[in-house]
């Protein structure tokens, strides 16, 4: 079973997290992966630092729904109380590369789930975030491309033949 960048977006994840349990077959695996914290996905966290400088805070905390998840030791220790055993943890960082540069990382925003909030600002508080992110991300810029590590937290866990 394979949960990928789902479970933080539930409203009881240890209920979700016991219910994938309860479905898996006795022997089964599962691989959970979250997001890890907002600060160890450098340009979500530039997205957000824009808009927390520049836009309402309601829109600053919907750029926060996808890191949600406290940590990896929380994730871990989430999955061993609704029954899963053998549970290990990974904490993979990759660099996110974004060819375009800086005007590929503005055009990569309209796919968050912020931009129609953005978009619907004044034209003035429009340029003022972007301007912002344009500074936030300067410092990722590389050779024409804007590249910037996101990590993940992943466990790998089974069900037992014995758990009922």
């Amino acid at each position: 079973m394979l949960c990928q960048q789902g479970l933080q977006f539930f409203p009881d994840r240890l209920g979700a997290l016991r219910e994938m349990h309860r479905v898996l077959k006795p022997k089964g695996r599962v691989a959970i992966a979250v997001w890890a914290e907002l600060e160890r996905n450098q340009i979500a966290a530039a997205f957000h630092a824009a808009l927390s400088a520049t836009a309402p805070a309601e829109l600053a905390s919907v750029m926060m729904a996808p890191y949600g998840w406290p940590s990896g030791s929380a994730l871990k220790d989430a999955a061993e109380e609704a029954g899963f055993r053998d549970i290990r943890l990974l904490t993979p960082t990759l660099a996110m590369v974004l060819e375009g540069g800086l005007d590929q990382a503005i055009r990569s925003f309209s796919a968050t789930p912020v931009s129609p909030g953005v978009a619907a600002l004044p034209q003035d508080v429009q340029e003022a975030f972007f301007a912002r992110v344009r500074r936030e991300l300067a410092p990722l810029e590389r050779d024409g491309k804007i590249i910037g590590e996101t990590t993940s937290n992943i466990i790998l866990a089974n069900r037992r033949v014995d758990d009922a």
